[in-house]
Parts: C-alpha cells; structure tokens; sequence
C-alpha cells in the first residue's frame, strides 16, 4: 500500500497532495494572510482540456475572490513548453488575474503581466528541483517539493502585498469576454445546427422568420439571423445557470441545476430548468426559449462544464449585495452582446425615468420593455426615493412581445430581496393591450398562473421599436386594425412608433404621463406634422429631447429622441421645451453608486423643470401659437432646439422660394447605359451635356464634370434619311437588350414614356441653380454658368422668369438667411448628413425678396458674391469665420434693414449644424 503523501502517480494527485498541503500551511492559516484557501476541483473542460487552472489560490475562505491560477506538469514536460505557457495564459484571462504560475516539478515559473504591452513577462523562476528530471523521481521527493512550495507561498504572499500580483472576484469570471468568448468558440457550428434544425421544424422556422422581421433591423444591415439567434440561446441558457445557482441560496428546490452532469442532454437540460420554473416560478427566465434545444453538441458541453464551475463555487458563501451585482453584470453583459443595436443605455433610462415619474410612488408600465433597463430604472428610482422593495415591485409592470428579452427583463428585477415576490412581467404586444384587458402572470410561488386586470397607469416609459413603416404590414391583426384606422391621417407614411404612441392613450390614467424614446424623423418629415397635430389632440407635449453630444445608441444609425407627454387636450398658450443635453448621459449620470447617480440625474431634472440655467444642457421654449406661425414660416420642429423668434421679426422680407423658381428633379429614365453614352460615335448635334453630380465646393457649377446624354427626338426613318448612322447604329444596339424583369428594352416599363419615342429622353429644363440633397458640412446654392441639363438624382431650380437677374437671386439664396433655410427645414440623419428632399424645399424654403433691394444696394451685394464665386465654399464653421462672408452678409441684411439680426441667425444656424453633426461623436 502506498504511503499517503509520499508518492504520487500522475499531475492530478500531485494537485490534490499541493492543495491539502497549502491549506495546512502556516501562511495560509494566518488570519492576516493575502492567500486564504487553495482549491483545483473547478475544472472546465470544452473537449480538448480543462480551461481553469489545477490549482487555485482564493484570498478568502468563501472562494469569492481568486488571486492566481498554477498549472502543473510532471519534469516530462517542458517547462518552456508553449502550449503550457499558451493554457496558462487563457486560464488567467479567464479568471482575471494579472498573474499565474507554471511547475514541472523540476523548476517553477512566475509570470505577471506587463499592462503596457499586454503580456505575461517571466517575474521569477525557482530551479531548486532542477535536479528532479523524471517522472518516477517525483514520488519520493515530497519532502522536496513541500519545502519549495513553502517558499514559494512566501514570495507570493510578498508580491500580493506589494500589489505586483493582484486580485479579482471570482464572481467576474463568470461574467467577462472570455467566458463568453469561450461559450461562443463554437458559433458557426451552432448557427449551422440551428438553421438545420429549422428545415426540419417548420414551427421553429416560422418563430425565428417573424421574430427576425419584425427585430433584425436592431442587430444591422450585416449582421446573420442564425449567428445572432445562437448568441441568444446560448446567453440564455448561461443565464439559467448563473441564475439557478443563486436561486439555490433561497430555494433548495433550485437544486435540481447539481443534477446536470457531463451526461445529460439538451432535452433533459431543459427540462430540469423546466422543473425549477415549477417549484420557484421565475417563468420568463427559465422558460425554454427558440433554438435553445438545437444548439450543437460542443457548445453544449461548455455550458454543462461551466454549470459544474458555478456549482463548485458555493453561492452560500456569497453576500446578497455580491450576488446582486452578479446579477447586474450578467443583465449588461447580455443586453451588450445580444440584444442588437437599441437597447437602451442604463444612464438614458435613468433620465427618461427621473423626468417622466413626478410621482414615485405610482403604477408605471414598459410595453415594449426589451432587456428590462428602463423599468428597473423606474424601480431603482422607487426605491432610492424611499419606497418599499415589496411595494414598488408592485407598482412597475413590463412586457414585451418576445421571449427572449423577457429573459434579461426577468434578471434585472430579480434581485435578492425581491426572490419569492410577485414580478409582473408578462409576454403581448403592446396593440392586443387595453385597460380592461386580463394579463397572464405566472405565480413566485407555485407553477400555476394567474390573470390579474391591467388597469390604467400613472406613468409609461419605454424604448419604442424602431420598425419603418415599410413592414407595418407584417404585424400582428390589433395592431394593422390601429394603423388602418389612422391611415388615413398618417398617408401611410408613418413608422411603427408613432401609432406606439397614440396607442398608449388608452392606457394612461386621466393626468397621466409618458416618457418615450422614439426616431428624429418625425420632427423633419412630412408625416411628422400629422404626428404632431394627433400628439395634440390627446396629450400636451411636455418636453422633447435631444442629444447634442453624439447618437445614444452609439452602435445604430438612428438618431433619437425623447418626448415627455402629459395627458389631456393642449392649452394653445402652453409651452413646448425643446432641450438639448450638452453631455452624454454616463457623463451626467457619472460613474458613483445608484444613489449618486439618480442625485445627479435629479438635480439636472430640477433644474430643467424649473428652466434655470446649467452648462448640460439648452433649452427652447415654444407655445403652440409660436409653432404654429414658426412652421407657416417653413422651419421643421428640429430647428426649434435653437431660438427661432427672430424670424417672426424678418416675415415681412421673405418670400417663398416657388415666387421665383420652380424646383424639380432631373430627366428620370431607366436604362442608363442607352441614355448616357460612353465610347460611342453619335453626331454631336444629338448629345448634350448633363449634369450627373454637383460640385460639393463651388458657388459656380463646373461644368467640365457633365457627361454626354443622348438626346434625340427623331424617327428611325429621319435618321435613315439623313444618313445619321451613327445614333441609329446606337438606338438599333438596344433593340434586343433586356431590361432586369427580362424585359425588352424598346418595351421596358422602366423606359418607355408617353409621347415618347422609347430611345427619346426629353430635356424640356434647362436649370439655373443646383442644390445638394443631403448635404454634409456645406451648404450652398451652386449657380450655372449657363443653363444646363441635370440627371435625375439631382436637384435644381429653374427661374420662372429668364430676365431676372440668376446672380442677384443667387447671391440671396447663399446669404446666411438662406444656409439657414436649409439647414433649418432638414434634420440630422445617422452619419451626420442632412435629409432634404425636393419637397421640403419646394413647399418650406423662404428666401429674401429681391423685389424690396434698392439699387445701391444691389449693386454692393452683386459686387460682394462676386468675391465668394472667386473661391471654393468652405464647411460652415470656417465659411462663417472668412472675412468676406462676413462682408457680404452683412451687405445682404443691411439692404432689408436686419443687420442687428446677424448674431441671431448666426447662433441659430450654428447650433441647429453642431447638433446635427454631433451625431458623428
């Protein structure tokens, strides 16, 4: 028999032998000592070997917080051997630690990383053993390697004093990139199996597709519905786990999760979650969620192995407050990885909650709650306030029309205290809801559900869907119903948010309030002024908010706002404010606890109640009277971020910008190819010069950058007769080419036109001036030196009358009055750019009238343009800094007799373009 701790077969007992020996140790035994325990039962194996450590070294008994990891080798295995050292290093990233340690019996290895260079750098090395070169010598030096285990121990325990070696909780390691990482290692295989599994259940197949549909924009253009759909499953199924294992310190029924072993499958894994949600509730987290049960089999194995990690860790031993933050972390990490692009900032719902919730102590709902962020701010804010835990878990209420979101909704709210309570968290759609409607929850206590009346509500908060009005009709029965009945109203024209919005009516009590985060696109469309006439009839708009330090949802393209609504028909004297935040919300929010954070979050709220001044943010204030003679004036709503009552003061010398021109698009025709030649031997007197693009810098087109349109309106047989062989070879090379429907191009409905011959392209408009749609940092009119052809992507404006003076109505558009024109009837889109169109300027744009200019006056104007027609247009910022600009506005305003209006406009102008290009931030 052989002797306990004197030999030794294999690295394993020699772990288990290091364990035991470093938790009787003098050191360890210490009360004041840094290293506490030592354990290296926590294995988890992905199929190819463990990735933690053979032994671990914890600086607390209750193995809450792990300094370092050892991994040993018998003296077969070379110290300097790299997939030793490349193991290593995983594990500590894994865990978190800054530190490990490599033994091969024959020589110790300590390295640390160098944050600098990020990378492990040899700190020590004990050779004391060099002398021990075989693997059957191990066995009877025990006693040599205990001594050198002794004095390692001691350096440790120096350099963890010294902070060279440094800590983490163990907590972190459950929660960081590289456990994800590792449970996403198999990815692509996952995707596979699921989009496998989906051939063969069409019911599993159908759930994805609508699910996709209806949420797939949130996750970008490029992303993959079954990758996107296994990050899903596979979080969720970590969650159950993580979430289990806390459950099990406050309901022994949990303990049915220490049933998963290396051998259970994915089936009888989810029935033991299954069997949990029965006897703890806690039904949103554990229900079986889509593609779940298909993920691929190493995968799997991961999750089963990092279930037997958490399991080993004793969350007995664990505080509430640590298990709460686990809690927290876990919800962050989830909603960062899967819950696509506009998932709602933690600070944002902070401010949406603290501005909306006058009342902390009422019945507040999210319909369309996601990940759960803005309801748990709503709850934190309760409680932060004074309100009981018990109480204000049964004031909040949330839903959402999908599972998997419910997940994280779930896991925000379940806290400690609140395990054992009654969440009211439900899964419908926000259309199918009504005050009277019966809501299905499921019990804390036992596995049955109960149906509880909905009611009305005080407060609604929420991150509406941004869903694009081009797939409403993809939506469930209630809600094409609710969006038929505005139809007529919206033009159908609308995105989803909006009928979100009128939809909530019916939910709110009689003075209630809703804060809601939706798309900048109404403030600057043309549905958006139906929006705002509907807003008016149910609700008074309280506040609209806007970011003037970059995009909220920093990943998305969409530009958001926040609206605060009152409900109740509008006071025509009330004031609308529009405020624009100066600071990020995690820069307002700042980075103290909960408490501090919502102080700091309430006394911005304070002071924007009360509008008193404060450098984070500006505000604007409007009646419905001023918005009123304001949009008559042609600005959209987003240019009322910025003060607009001068122009009301300047009325009397605008005109609209139809008195003079008419402002169209260019020749549209399909076919390009036909109607823009290239290489080609057509007479010159059937090609003419278009414009396809304006110059982006110039305040006179350059018409070097035309290219040839054929231009021809005669028969085949005129051209035969003249002998035009060369544009009838070209219309002839045509006759048998298909359009993209297969179609013939002589038939092609993209081509032909009436009164047309099908190779004719009409260029009837010749125009004077060209505009940019979308422009980025300047804007400008760019005049043509001579009439001339534009393409049908660009466009322009065409004097009503030839004989009045292009450069004089040139220079009027160019003045700071009309760059502010165009600034003030767009607004910002996702890259920073300005959406314009041909019906925002043809119906909006007010201009100088040229008609009240003195002659005198005129001719310093024309003189003045003529230097900027000199040089290129710079960006605003700079344009507006150049010495002859100055100049020449100055001239322009002094002929109307507004030059004390320059500072105004200049200011209004600046802020509207900063706010717009902040959005690049």
């Amino acid at each position: 028999m052989k002797g306990i701790g004197t030999t030794r077969d294999n690295e394993r007992s020699w772990a288990i032998d290091l364990i035991s020996q470093i938790n009787s140790s003098a050191l360890v035994c210490k009360e004041d000592s840094i290293i506490q325990h030592a354990g290296g039962e926590m294995g988890l194996s992905t199929g190819s070997g463990s990735l933690f450590p053979d032994v671990l070294l914890f600086g607390d008994k209750g193995k809450t917080k792990v300094l370092q990891g050892w991994e040993l080798k018998y003296p077969d295995t070379p110290i300097e051997d790299r997939e030793l050292f490349l193991n290593a290093v995983k594990k500590a990233e894994i865990l978190g630690v800054n530190s490990f340690l490599l033994w091969n019996v024959s020589i110790a290895r300590l390295y640390v990383k160098n944050d600098e260079k990020g990378q492990f750098e040899l700190l020590k090395e004990w050779d004391d053993l060099k002398h021990i070169t075989k693997r059957s010598e191990v066995a009877y030096s025990m006693a040599e390697i205990n001594q050198l285990l002794r004095s390692i121990l001691q350096e440790l325990e120096y350099y963890f004093r010294n902070n060279t070696l440094r800590t983490e909780k163990v907590l972190n390691s459950i929660v960081n990139e590289q456990m994800l990482s590792l449970a996403f290692n198999n990815i692509d295989a996952c995707a596979h199996a699921l989009r496998s599994a989906a051939a063969r259940d069409s019911m599993f197949n159908d759930e994805v597709l609508i699910w996709w549909e209806a949420e797939g924009r949130s996750y970008g253009k490029k992303a993959n519905l079954w990758v996107e759909l296994s990050k899903l499953a596979i979080i969720s199924l970590m969650n159950k786990i993580i979430f289990a294992n806390i459950l099990k310190k406050y309901n022994s029924n949990a303990l049915l999760v220490n049933k998963i072993s290396e051998t259970t499958t994915i089936e009888e894994c989810l029935e033991i979650f299954e069997n949990i949600s029965k006897k703890c509730d806690f039904y949103n987290i554990f229900e079986e969620k889509a593609g779940e049960k298909y993920i691929d089999s190493d995968t799997f194995k991961v999750l089963k192995n990092f279930n037997d990690y958490i399991i080993k860790l004793d969350f007995n031993n664990f505080s509430d407050k640590l298990l709460e933050e686990l809690l927290s972390k876990v919800v962050t990490r989830s909603k960062r990885k899967v819950a696509g692009q506009f998932s709602t900032p933690k600070e944002l719902a902070m401010i949406l909650t603290s501005l909306t919730m006058m009342d902390k102590g009422v019945r507040v709902l999210d319909p369309c709650c996601g990940t759960g962020t803005i309801i748990k701010a709503a709850y934190d804010l309760k409680t932060i306030s004074g309100i009981d835990n018990q109480d204000a878990m049964k004031q909040i209420w949330a839903g959402d029309k999908f599972r998997y979101p419910l997940q994280f909704a779930m896991l925000a709210l379940s806290s400690p205290e609140n395990i054992g309570r009654e969440i009211n968290i439900y899964k419908d759609d926000v259309f199918n809801l009504s005050s009277t409607q019966n809501i299905e929850l499921h019990s804390p206590n036992s596995k049955n559900t109960f149906k509880v009346k909905l009611g009305n509500f005080d407060v609604i908060v929420s991150n509406l869907p941004f869903v694009q009005q081009e797939t409403l009709a993809e939506l469930n029965p209630e809600a094409i119903s609710f969006i038929e009945a505005l139809d007529d109203k919206f033009n159908g024209r609308s995105d989803l948010y909006a009928y979100i919005v009128l939809k909530i009516d019916e939910l709110l009590s009689d003075k209630g309030r809703a804060g809601l985060i939706i798309s900048n696109s109404w403030l600057g469309t043309e549905f958006g002024e139906t929006f705002f006439n509907e807003l008016k009839n149910r609700y008074h708009l309280k506040y609209i908010i806007t970011s003037g330090k970059g995009r909220w949802f920093k990943n998305a393209d969409v530009v958001a706002n926040i609206i605060v609504i009152e409900k109740g028909n509008t006071d025509f004297n009330r004031k609308v404010n529009f405020i624009t935040l100066k600071e990020e919300p995690k820069n307002i929010v700042g980075n103290g606890d909960k408490t501090e954070q919502f102080e700091n979050v309430s006394t911005l709220v304070a002071k924007i109640r009360r509008e008193l001044p404060s450098n984070l943010y500006v505000s604007q204030s409007y009646s419905y009277k001023e918005i009123s003679l304001l949009d008559e004036l042609g600005i959209v709503k987003n240019a009322l971020f910025a003060e607009c009552g001068w122009l009301v003061d300047i009325k009397d010398s605008l005109v609209p910008l139809t008195d003079y021109f008419f402002v169209k698009r260019g020749e549209r025709r399909g076919c390009n190819a036909l109607f823009y030649p290239q290489n080609h031997n057509i007479e010159p007197e059937y090609i003419v010069p278009v414009m396809k693009k304006l110059n982006t810098s110039s305040y006179i087109m350059d018409l070097s950058a035309s290219i040839d349109g054929f231009c021809c309106s005669k028969t085949i047989e005129e051209l035969e007769e003249l002998g035009h062989y060369g544009a009838l070879n070209w219309i002839r090379s045509f006759e048998n080419v298909k359009d993209g429907n297969g179609v013939p191009i002589p038939k092609s409905k993209s081509v032909v036109r009436k009164n047309l011959y099908w190779y004719e392209m009409s260029l009837t408009n010749k125009f004077d001036i060209g505009l940019l749609i979308n422009p980025d940092e300047r804007l400008f009119f760019s005049k043509a030196p001579q009439p001339v052809f534009f393409d049908q992507r660009l466009t322009g404006l065409v004097r009503k009358d030839d004989t009045m003076n292009l450069t004089l109505l040139a220079a009027l558009l160019n003045s700071i009055i009309g760059v502010y024109y165009i600034e003030a009837i767009g607004f910002g889109r996702g890259l920073g750019v300005l959406d314009l169109n041909k019906n925002k300027v043809e119906e909006r744009f007010k201009m100088l009238n040229p008609t009240l200019i003195k002659e005198q006056d005129r001719l310093k104007i024309l003189t003045l343009y003529s230097n900027l027609e000199k040089r290129k247009v710079f960006s605003l910022i700079e344009e507006l800094q150049q010495e002859d600009r100055y100049n020449f506005d100055i001239a322009v305003l002094k002929a109307f007799g507004l030059e004390s209006k320059y500072e105004m406009i200049k200011s209004s102008l600046m802020q509207l373009f900063e706010i717009r290009k902040s959005i690049r931030d």
